[in-house]
């Protein structure tokens, strides 16, 4: 199942506003959900005379930086790809690689017995050499399994361990390129898993593009930049509010003083097409001239021409084309003359060239697509009459075989179409089975754009299938054996044809030639009398000419058809063939391998140039118009456990995902995926020891994730403790018991003082008869909450060394270091802060020193904190809400984390946007001792003059004073 991106349905008002060069993604409504058709470069062929493509290097995608080497500590499909000619494409969403990375490095001697099939990500080479190697071994690896989730699961292990070994080499090497080499895997790896939509992945992806972003080395900058404008574009396609002038301003700056690289320039170009789709037609036309303007005199000589199709772009979009065709294209009255005449002028023009003879076949396309056949004939030929004698003689040869394919298209409507081939397994093909069918002819290659398509098909077929529609997809993958692997993988609910000659498969099928295919995929349609009634049936236009065909399904649309959503219908329940296995033999638009090219002699199909988007006046679909039924599909959970499992194999299953190591345990869907296994046991019929393990694996699982300020899970556990609170297994109510007290105290606040002490001889009694750890750490910070309401400050203490003895002893490292401190009697007192001046240095979580005397003339609230601490996650949102009510009128905060965890730390900061500035790390926490923070949260109020006027461990003892110097008297 893919990530659900809702888009509005596609009518064929719609198909109209928009003009895409090959790929014309908003056909399937939203171009972020459908890769579109694919081009020569992106499927395995090559453009006839160009040059081979090499494979893609390690692109930027990975997980989180280390604080020793970013400034701060950073914890993963991507847009279209639309490379620029004669360059391979980049990697999934990422730049290609930039001169001088390191040389590919040998393979793994076998000697080495590194057993891929289970490598344990914390158990990696130690040598460059071999992580390089690594990490070019799994970027090419296929997922294995015996079931598509086994697959899926080992897939984005592979992922994880890509980042795992891209983190490694940096932290082994210091040079340069291959450190490169690592943070481009390491981007990638996140942005696949991003695109996948893995829990809390691009989350990571963002922030570690934000700490690689403030690298002192230009080079590594610019890849984070890159990255987070590709993702912002991301955002700009799912329809989300974004800041278009922010964007605007970042394509220029990016132009004008980022690097003049090929991947700088992808990136960009497919921004400027992200504005374009997005209706920001003004945006788009300023962007693609300043990318030209930036780009025309690089010493490149293929992106000086690339350039100078941006240029192109520009003069193509200021005369209009878009709304002349969108006119043509729905019948208005006296619009095909204007039309003809714009296109004889722009390709007539100074300066005309490649860019605008791919557009101007691009408008013959369009044309098909909406069934205006007699006007895209009419174009093909006046692009052969203009380009036949034009002094480029690769442009006019160009123009030829553009023209000869679309006019091959052309002529298939309306005539009988006789498929010709043989099966896989090699048997004859037989044709006349069809006969007094409605046949979808789905001409097709292992690659992600078509198996986005095939998720499509499958929705019709399920349901016109019994009422006469079948389909038969032509495979023109080069090597048949990548077919045969996928079918072995996915199989498909239909025939499979491929050329009957050995040498002729690819785009020199003999079928594919005869039709004209020149980008994938490619679908014909044929009626029950076997004649050709459709071009490029795809998408909802496939479903809108079935139904002209066979009228409405048996039983109706469920809900209707999800068109714009990649992979099954949210609506159906997932079948192997369903949805494309991640992992195929290319990454999405990743460029093929030399041992699949054809001859440069071979025919080919369409340049990659077409697989870039152009023309827009993308119109919204009205409010009236919106299907509010396509269901948000959750995200995908490699873990869970097969629905065929007994109690006894789910308590295996147990045992054997918490055997795996740390870095596995923690990753997103792990501990979701031991919850339901552990909810499936105590839902069966089983034992006691079965049901006794799985309450405790979910009572683990849930009081973990509640303990770092997860309040989904918290209140999961609220509900688990209520409903095993009348359990007679011993164990079981031991746990119901401990979770009880700790929820009496968690909620300490709200219990009238003169319960207070009562609840701590409570807590006393029961924490002296038992063996702590940290499990127990979440209890003791809201304990120490509850001494701090007592007003005696003698009796505060009595009960801050004895409950710190109790910590201290503890076999967690945190509870008896808390413990520890507790039991300290410190050297200062908060209270003995009051009147004098707070001096306050160190290093903020952005890696920069700390400037105290900048806040001089500021009202501050110090707030001393941690992240493992539970009352201080409690009371953030209310101090939050605080500087968000005070900070226009000279207030401000500053925090000071008490976090050894660094990383968590960086992780919680990302997730909950505190806007104040943070000091971490060893002076933070040199500065809780020097000023006696004995118990956190600690807050300490300074005025204006830095003085400091009030301290405490509440935020409503410090209000009063807060007020007087703000001046609220209410």
């Amino acid at each position: 199942m893919f990530p659900a991106i809702w888009c509005p349905p596609v009518s064929r008002w719609l198909l109209l506003t928009a003009i895409v060069i090959g790929v014309l993604p908003w056909l399937s409504g939203c171009d972020k959900s459908d890769p579109g058709p694919i081009s020569a470069r992106s499927s395995q062929y090559e453009v006839a005379d160009s040059p081979k493509p090499q494979p893609a290097a390690e692109s930027p995608a990975g997980a989180a930086a280390r604080v020793s080497d970013l400034p701060t500590e950073p914890a993963p499909v991507a847009p279209d790809a639309s490379t620029p000619p004669g360059k391979s494409p980049p990697e999934v969403g990422v730049p290609p690689a930039v001169e001088g990375q390191p040389p590919k490095p040998p393979a793994f001697d076998p000697a080495d017995n590194l057993d891929l099939s289970n490598l344990n990500p914390e158990e990696l080479p130690n040598s460059e050499v071999k992580l390089l190697a690594l990490l070019e071994v799994l970027q090419a690896r296929q997922p294995n399994g015996r079931t598509p989730q086994e697959q899926m699961e080992d897939f984005f292990s592979i992922q994880f361990t890509r980042v795992k070994a891209a983190e490694k080499l940096w932290e082994l090497s210091q040079d340069k390129a291959t450190r490169l080499t690592a943070v481009r895997a390491k981007l990638d790896a996140l942005r696949v898993m991003s695109r996948f939509g893995v829990a809390d992945v691009e989350k990571q992806l963002n922030t570690f593009c934000r700490a690689l972003q403030q690298h002192e080395d230009p080079e590594f900058a610019l890849l984070a930049r890159l990255m987070l404008f590709d993702m912002a574009m991301d955002e700009l396609a799912s329809g989300a509010e974004v800041d278009m002038q922010a964007l605007s301003d970042e394509l220029n700056s990016l132009a004008t003083d980022g690097a003049k690289t090929p991947e700088t320039f992808t990136v960009l170009s497919q921004g400027a097409d992200a504005f374009l789709r997005s209706g920001k037609r003004d945006a788009a036309i300023e962007a693609y001239r300043a990318i030209g303007q930036s780009f025309r005199d690089s010493v490149d000589k293929d992106l000086a021409a690339d350039a100078a199709v941006m240029v192109e772009r520009v003069r193509i979009l200021e005369a209009g084309m878009d709304v002349k065709l969108q006119a043509a294209a729905m019948g208005e009255p006296d619009s095909e003359a204007p039309l003809l005449e714009t296109l004889g002028a722009l390709m007539t023009a100074e300066g005309a060239g490649t860019g605008t003879l791919v557009e101007m076949g691009q408008v013959a396309t369009i044309l098909e697509m909406t069934d205006n056949y007699d006007l895209a004939r009419k174009v093909y030929e006046k692009i052969a009459v203009v380009f036949q004698g034009h002094s480029d003689a690769e442009l006019a040869a160009q123009a030829t075989r553009l023209t000869e394919h679309g006019l091959k298209h052309l002529d298939l409507v309306g005539k009988p179409l006789d498929v010709t081939g043989v099966q896989l397994d090699g048997t004859p093909f037989d044709w006349s089975a069809y006969r007094g069918k409605v046949v979808l002819v789905s001409f097709w290659t292992w690659s992600d754009p078509c198996l986005y398509e095939i998720s499509n098909i499958i929705q019709v077929y399920r349901q016109y299938r019994d009422q006469g529609f079948a389909v038969v997809g032509v495979n023109l993958d080069q090597d048949t054996k990548t077919v045969k692997r996928f079918m072995d993988i996915q199989p498909l609910p239909w025939t499979i044809v491929i050329s009957a000659d050995p040498e002729k498969q690819g785009p020199n099928n003999p079928l594919a030639v005869r039709c004209g295919v020149d980008l994938l995929p490619f679908a014909v349609l044929l009626d029950r009398e076997g004649k050709v009634v459709a071009l490029h049936a795809r998408q909802d236009r496939l479903l809108q000419k079935v139904s002209d065909l066979l009228g409405p399904p048996a039983g109706g649309l469920p809900g209707g058809f999800p068109g714009s959503v990649p992979g099954p219908d949210p609506t159906v329940p997932p079948a192997p063939s369903e949805a494309p296995v991640p992992g195929a033999p290319q990454a999405p638009d990743a460029a093929p391998s030399p041992d699949t090219v054809p001859p440069a002699d071979s025919q080919s199909l369409r340049s990659d140039r077409d697989a870039e988007v152009f023309f827009v006046s993308m119109l919204m679909a009205p409010a009236d118009e919106v299907d509010e039924s396509a269901a948000e599909i959750e995200p995908i959970n490699p873990y869970l456990p097969r629905g065929d499992l007994s109690p006894g194999e789910l308590v295996d299953f147990i045992f054997a995902m918490q055997d795996k190591p740390k870095s596995i345990q923690e990753r997103p869907g792990f501990g979701d995926a031991l919850i339901e296994a552990s909810d499936r046991i105590l839902a069966a019929e089983s034992s006691d020891a079965q049901r006794r393990m799985a309450a405790e694996t979910k009572f683990k699982l849930l009081h973990d994730q509640a303990s770092l300020g997860n309040e989904k899970a918290d209140a999961a556990l609220v509900a688990f403790v209520e409903q095993m609170k009348d359990s007679q297994d011993e164990k079981i109510a031991e746990q119901v018991r401990f979770f009880q007290l700790e929820r009496k105290v968690i909620g300490v606040d709200q219990l009238p003082i003169e319960q207070v002490p009562e609840l701590l001889t409570e807590l006393k009694t029961y924490l002296a008869d038992r063996k702590l750890d940290d499990r127990h750490l979440r209890m003791a910070s809201f304990t120490v909450r509850a001494i701090n309401r007592l007003e005696d400050a003698d009796r505060r203490e009595e009960h801050f060394q004895e409950f710190g003895n109790l910590f201290a002893k503890s076999d967690g490292k945190e509870l008896a270091r808390y413990g520890k401190k507790l039991v300290k009697k410190p050297g200062v007192e908060m209270p003995d802060l009051l009147g004098k001046p707070l001096e306050l240095a160190g290093v903020t979580t952005d890696g920069n020193a700390f400037e105290w005397k900048a806040y001089r003339g500021k009202v501050v609230l110090v707030d001393f904190w941690a992240t493992w601490c539970g009352p201080c996650r409690a009371a953030m949102p209310q101090v939050k809400a605080l500087y968000e009510e005070l900070r226009d009128k000279g207030f401000d905060i500053v925090g000071v984390s008490l976090d050894k965890d660094r990383e968590q730390l960086a992780k919680y900061l990302d997730e909950n946007d505190l806007p104040w500035t943070h000091l971490a790390g060893d002076e933070a926490i040199e500065l809780g001792k020097k000023f006696g923070i004995s118990a956190i949260p600690a807050l300490v109020l300074v005025d204006r003059e830095g003085v400091v006027v009030a301290a405490g461990n509440k935020l409503e003892t410090l209000k009063p004073a807060l007020d007087q110097l703000i001046g609220n008297d209410d």
